[in-house]
């Protein structure tokens, strides 16, 4: 059955539905049916009048217009073309021609732009919009579309920047599109958001100077003077009230630089004041900053537990060429990974507060590499733990550990430095010298430093820098010296005339391991292992050669020990046990009661004052002739030595007292025994020189019993001395008058003086040192 179309339905078929319904009633020439007419005059309703698009009567009826949305085709009357489709001029909301018009407004709103994939209509004011990137739907705030900011860096965009900031509800975000932003103020946060752009720094050292991403760029008339009593920062992170305290928590700032080449003096890059925390800074670049890069201050003004930013994380951020520190602050419970701070004014990083953690942090190009001084109250802090850092030609030290605090305060943050690489730093401006060290500690500090290295360059310093690979010094007045420095294990490589150490403090407990080389110069060709200065560890296994002090082992050998001689002398005495040092060569021991003793010659004279090897005592404990003894008959005499230092003989020395007479032609030797009781070396027969000649010193030449076997190491040895004949001689000897006398509380088998064995006429080739019988006879010996 006929119908009229319906409204909103039927797309495309009004022009068909409507001609049905009209073919009902009229002709093709718009005239009425008779039976239309018929039935119109003399139907009971009367006369039919028609409205909207029709006019006239239903007799007469004409089309006056038209609402439908889609032109009827021309042949129906319309606009449109043959299949349904609209043509001409578009209106209303869209803008060009059919059938492809434009999007010209949303309800009465101009739209501007081009879309491009991913865009849509974002309103811009109430009476315009465009097309613009919406990447994460209404958390983010376009700071470009939404508020004017300009990317050009043509015109101030500080106040456009800062609505958007203002704006932004806590957790959002506000976008700054690739650009540069002119700044001629601080764009200042009291409120969790995100800050973002599109590109920033990675932890390398990118150059802003490439001017790519996003770039927010102060002017030089860039000024403060609403905050400039807390902190002037081109980005400015405030309390909630600064001065009075109350904590702004969850910033981020993500993927910028920043651009202070041409901003007014005393400018920082990034500053916090007060207790700003739970902060996160990624990929966040500072590039000629005229003051700090990054800097973190407190807010005297609130209350002292809550007064300091606390808790910043920082992942591959850059500080470089700022006018002071890159990094600087309160740092508390901070953490900064893979960060690099270069070519700064002032120290690379200096950190101000404890219980932080800095992984592969570098810090090159600086004053100091890092600075860790934790001046507060008294107590204990939490430790600064630096692990995988380095740092590389900053001309004073790479790791400067301070403590500032005043008279009475005893605050100290151990330093705990594991698989960290400090290289070419103290350059000192290209001097070199000055003191400086790859790691240095002043002031009441602890230092624990395992798997490190100190490398000398020579890049910036002609002579090598650093002077030193660890150096103390006194700083402050509690108490002035560094508690406890310790390194475990690593490289300590130091300049030509410098030191490895230097202990100038000195520290309370200065402990370098036995894993710890060192060397000297540019890249050396050998180092000293392991190496030990001023010991006060616990008990300690050591393979190898030990070198205290940094002393050459040119010499060779294995298990050896070398001692410097002493800059200076100890001046005190040690409470409890003693202190060894070398002087002029020698070594020398100081005990707890004051007393120092040389070593190497204990008494007026040792042997080898006098040309021996060693000898049985002082002849001039002696009594030249008056405690003469004579040799038993027929026994092996014996006579204990001590040989102190490796050394070959060939010789023994008596003195003859008084002669033998009688004696048997090839029964009268002497020889050499080993503390075993083995024969080394004997002499040729002696009864002819023992027969004549009193008083005379003799040396009997000693053949060796087997090869090497005259080439004494360390340890205790016997003289023998074997006669045979009528009347024995007597050789000189020390006026002793009992057995225990002159074996004190030795036992047999260690005897100093004795006889074993009876009815020889030959040196026997051993015999058992505890079968020793001891005697009171002291002869003197001696062996060359």
């Amino acid at each position: 059955m006929s119908r009229l179309p319906t409204p909103g339905g039927d797309d495309g078929d009004w022009g068909v539905i409507l001609n049905d319904y009209l073919s009902v009633s009229l002709d093709a020439d718009g005239s009425l049916k008779t039976e239309a007419v018929a039935e119109a005059t003399t139907s009971s309703l009367g006369t039919v009048e028609l409205s909207g698009d029709l006019a006239g009567t239903a007799g007469a009826p004409s089309v006056v217009g038209t609402s439908l949305a889609i032109p009827l085709p021309v042949g129906q009357g319309g606009t449109g073309n043959a299949s349904g489709q609209p043509a001409g001029a578009a209106g209303g909301d869209l803008g060009g021609s059919y059938p492809n018009p434009s999007v010209a407004a949303v309800g009465g709103v101009s739209v501007s732009g081009v879309p491009a994939v991913g865009e849509a209509i974002v309103a811009t004011s109430s009476s315009s919009a465009s097309w613009s990137a919406v990447p994460f739907g209404n958390d983010w705030l376009n700071a470009v579309s939404e508020y004017g900011a300009d990317p050009t860096g043509a015109s101030d965009s500080t106040t456009a920047i800062q609505n958007a900031i203002d704006a932004a509800a806590p957790g959002q975000t506000v976008y700054l599109p690739t650009g540069t932003y002119k700044t001629s103020g601080p764009l200042v946060i009291q409120k969790s958001m995100v800050l973002r752009g599109t590109r920033g720094s990675t932890g390398s050292g990118d150059d802003a100077a490439a001017d790519f991403g996003t770039i927010i760029k102060p002017d030089a008339g860039w000024s403060n003077p609403t905050y400039s009593a807390y902190a002037s920062g081109v980005i400015l992170m405030l309390d909630q009230t600064p001065g009075t305290g109350g904590a702004t928590l969850g910033v981020a700032v993500r993927d910028l630089w920043i651009d202070g080449r041409v901003s007014a003096a005393g400018v920082d890059g990034i500053a916090a004041y007060g207790p700003v925390s739970s902060v996160r800074l990624d990929a966040v670049g500072i590039y000629l900053a005229s003051a700090r890069g990054i800097a973190l201050y407190i807010d005297a003004g609130a209350s002292s537990s809550s007064n300091f930013p606390d808790g910043w994380h920082m992942n591959n951020c850059v500080a470089q060429n700022c006018g002071s520190d890159g990094f600087y602050g309160t740092f508390v419970d901070a953490v900064g990974v893979d960060c690099h701070s270069q070519s700064n004014g002032g120290d690379g990083l200096y950190i101000k507060g404890a219980n932080n953690r800095w992984v592969g942090f570098r810090a090159d190009l600086n004053t100091n590499g890092y600075t860790v001084d934790v001046p507060g109250g008294g107590g204990f802090e939490d430790a600064n733990i630096f692990v995988g850092c380095g740092t590389q030609r900053n001309s004073h030290n790479g790791m400067n550990v301070i403590n500032s605090s005043v008279a009475g305060n005893s605050k100290r943050s151990p330093v705990l430095i594991s698989g960290c690489m400090f290289s070419e730093d103290g350059s000192n401006g290209g001097a070199g010298g000055g003191g400086y060290a790859g790691i240095a500690v002043a002031g009441s500090n602890i230092v624990s430093i395992d798997a490190t290295c100190v490398t000398v360059g020579t890049v910036d310093a002609a002579g090598g820098c650093p002077q030193y690979g660890i150096a103390t010094a006194a700083s402050g007045t509690f108490p002035g010296v560094p508690g406890t420095v310790r390194m475990s294990s690593g490289l300590l490589n130091y300049a030509t005339g410098g030191a490895a150490t230097n202990n100038a403090a000195p520290a309370t407990d200065f402990n370098i391991g036995s894993m710890v080389v060192t060397a000297v110069g540019y890249q050396p060709s050998t180092v000293t292992q392991p190496f030990l200065a001023n010991i006060s560890a616990a008990s300690t296994t050591l393979s190898g050669n030990l070198s205290v002090g940094g002393a050459a082992l040119s010499a060779g050998g294995a298990g050896v020990m070398g001692l410097v001689n002493a800059t200076t002398a100890p001046t005190s005495t040690p409470t409890g046990g003693g202190v060894m040092y070398a002087s002029s060569g020698h070594p020398y021991w100081a005990d707890s009661s004051g007393n120092t003793w040389d070593l190497s010659q204990p008494g007026n004279w040792a042997a080898h004052d006098m040309g021996y090897a060693a000898w049985a005592y002082d002849p001039d404990a002696g009594s030249a002739g008056v405690s003469a003894r004579l040799i038993t008959v027929s026994t092996l005499n014996l006579i204990g030595l001590n040989v102190r230092v490796p050394v070959t003989m060939s010789n023994i020395t008596l003195v003859l007292a008084a002669n033998g007479s009688g004696l048997t032609a090839g029964e009268c030797f002497v020889g050499l025994y080993s503390g075993a009781g083995l024969l080394l070396g004997s002499s040729a027969d002696q009864a002819a020189n023992w027969g004549a000649g009193a008083v005379k010193t003799m040396n009997a030449a000693l053949t060796a019993q087997s090869a090497g076997s005259l080439t004494l190491t360390p340890g205790f040895y016997y003289v023998g001395i074997l006669g045979n004949g009528t009347t024995m001689p007597s050789f000189e000897s020390a006026a002793n008058y009992n057995v225990q006398w002159a074996n004190g509380r030795l036992t047999a088998a260690t005897a100093r003086y004795g006889t074993n064995g009876v009815s020889l006429t030959a040196l026997p080739v051993s015999f058992t040192p505890s079968s020793t019988s001891m005697t009171q006879i002291s002869w003197w010996t001696a062996i060359y």
